[in-house]
């Protein structure tokens, strides 16, 4: 929709001609070679100029391209997202991958023993080192760009799902992009050459006296200890990806049963709109508040989880005016969002002076400025001229998220301002309390579309990136632990078959089944304790560096910590166990025969 610009004028009111009006963004095409620190300069001494305010105001440009992914911006063109959650989904897809490429390399080096004689054979018919280089690079780029191709269906199948999942429109352009295409077949020739450059090296080393001499199947050269290391740096990834996952969960369910202050249950918000609607909104409000399902409405122009307005205060006992949250509502926002009054008293219909001479604070300012006990009948004096005394001071109430701190906040009457109304509804008669503000809504506005909000979905709103952010990332924690565990398997495969013998003479001098499956779990327990060691100081380090966004936040405990190494032990033990138990069933006699 384009509209003309005296709309904006008739939003803004009285002064949106004015050079100190900042409540529109405008948007700038400027020529090529232009510095913008020099713009930035010349548009503020600009503004200066014709500015009325003894206030200095300093205007700054931003890319258009960077307003979707700047979070600070305001007044963008259409919502926001924050590239801090591209680094995050870009890292932890990159760590999987990792995982599989580790896999690869485990599994293919866990089979060399099985190629041997392959490589032996070859290379007595005159295959050079280079040539079985080549072929075991050429084996294992065959296999990358499969499943390059299969994983290229898999997205336009699942990318429906995943845009639910994020609440994004995300589009996968593989022909409208040129880059797009050869990238993915770059992308996919290094990754196979990483996946597969260490086992070919290790295939094509075999000599063929090593080979026919069976002394291959002794040689600790095939790296059994390179094996666990991949093992290790596998969980290590895994343990971080589920214990991330764990602390953004409790973080998210302590932002929900946090004590904001307030009663946000059962309340809805309704904008009022149309010059009849918002002249009349006292008649609005009371026809609601007669109707049983409902037990208070109130009108205001900010309520919490939409947006704040700051005005310039002039405070007693300070020199200069003080920039502050300004929150204009009727003497029932108490009442219906059931804030508590510390000292003093809240708006009273019964007093007609609390609309032009008497202001709320809440404990914050009463802290910042000092007031101590004193702060009833403190001299405030607002940005448009209005003159009143502190009557009440508030329990603090978060009317942001917990993304950001309390900040001192002024309340007052005014209702020339009021944009929504905020009913209080019954529990077990939302239904019908929602059918009957629409109607009343309807009679007072009959050309307006009606709309709504429940407030603690408003507050809600706020977290949606830390919610996407825990669903996706359980959803890479269960890729990454099923990707782990095959890296696991392998190295039990190669394990057990390289103790076989071991084990059937264990067996024949009387070992119990229970007694060789804890000899054969007992190493890879290590490898995991080992891994959750190593990389509890760096997860540590990341959730805080993550819960350091929020000005209220838990404490990474070491229940989340326990959590995820039960899991991994857990699932370790379920794909060890099956192995372990069936060498330790195996009969001597098989193990022990000549081969």
């Amino acid at each position: 929709m384009i509209l003309p610009y005296v709309w904006a004028e008739k939003m803004a009111g009285e002064g949106a001609d004015s050079w100190d009006m900042l409540v529109i963004s405008t948007y700038l095409l400027t020529k090529e070679g232009i510095h913008v620190s020099e713009l930035e300069n010349k548009i503020t001494g600009l503004a200066t100029s014709y500015s009325t305010s003894e206030d200095q105001v300093n205007y700054s440009l931003d890319p258009v391209s960077e307003i979707y992914l700047s979070a600070n911006l305001d007044g963008d063109l259409g919502r926001q997202s924050d590239i801090t959650y591209i680094y995050i989904f870009s890292s932890i897809s990159l760590l999987i991958l990792l995982i599989a490429v580790l896999n690869f390399i485990s599994l293919s080096s866990a089979r060399a023993i099985e190629r041997a004689g392959e490589v032996g054979v070859r290379k007595v018919f005159g295959a050079n080192r280079s040539q079985l280089m080549q072929q075991f690079l050429g084996e294992a780029a065959v296999l990358v760009f499969m499943a390059l191709l299969i994983s290229l269906g898999m997205v336009e199948l699942a990318m429906p799902y995943f845009n639910q999942l994020i609440d994004r429109e995300l589009v996968f352009p593989l022909f409208e992009n040129l880059w797009l295409i050869p990238g993915l077949i770059v992308g996919g020739g290094m990754l196979a050459f990483i996946a597969g450059a260490y086992p070919a090296l290790i295939l094509s080393g075999f000599s063929p006296r090593q080979i026919f001499s069976s002394s291959v199947k002794q040689s600790k050269s095939l790296g059994s200890r390179f094996r666990g290391g991949l093992v290790i740096i596998q969980f290590s990834i895994t343990f971080i990806l589920i214990s991330s996952t764990i602390i953004i969960n409790q973080q998210l369910n302590f932002l929900h049963r946090k004590d904001l202050g307030f009663n946000q249950d059962f309340v809805l918000v309704v904008p009022l709109k149309g010059e009849n609607l918002k002249r009349d909104y006292e008649l609005f409000k009371n026809e609601l508040a007669e109707f049983s399902g409902i037990s208070s409405a109130t009108a205001s122009y900010h309520t919490p989880g939409r947006g704040l307005g700051m005005y310039f205060f002039e405070i007693e006992g300070e020199n200069e005016p003080i920039p502050l949250v300004s929150y204009s509502v009727d003497k029932d926002f108490l009442s219906t969002l059931e804030i508590e009054v510390m000292e003093g008293r809240g708006f009273s219909k019964n007093m007609t002076t609390d609309s032009s001479s008497a202001f709320l604070v809440n404990e914050a300012l009463v802290k910042q400025f000092g007031w101590g006990t004193e702060a009833l009948g403190k001299q405030i004096i607002a940005d448009g001229g209005k003159k009143g005394n502190v009557i009440g001071v508030l329990k603090d109430f978060h009317f942001q998220s917990l993304y950001q701190p309390v900040v001192p906040m002024v309340m007052q009457m005014e209702e020339d301002f009021f944009s929504r109304v905020s009913v209080r509804v019954n529990e077990d008669r939302i239904e019908e309390s929602l059918d009957h503000i629409k109607k009343s809504f309807e009679k007072f506005a009959p050309n307006e579309i009606f709309e709504y909000s429940f407030l603690d979905e408003d507050m809600e709103r706020e977290y949606g990136n830390a919610r996407r952010t825990s669903k996706v990332l359980w959803i890479f924690s269960l890729m990454a632990i099923v990707i782990a565990s095959l890296g696991l398997l392998g190295l039990v495969v190669a394990n057990t078959l390289k103790r076989t013998k071991e084990i059937g003479i264990r067996k024949v001098l009387g070992a119990s089944r229970q007694h060789i499956f804890v000899i054969l779990v007992k190493g890879y327990v290590g490898l995991i304790l080992f891994a959750f060691i190593f990389t509890l100081p760096l997860t540590i380090w990341m959730m805080n560096q993550w819960l350091n966004e929020f000005a209220y936040h838990i404490q990474p405990g070491v229940t989340a910590f326990f959590m995820a190494f039960a899991i991994i032990i857990l699932i370790s033990f379920m794909t060890v166990g099956y192995f372990s138990i069936k060498a330790s069933r195996s009969n001597p006699v098989e193990a022990l025969r000549y081969e």
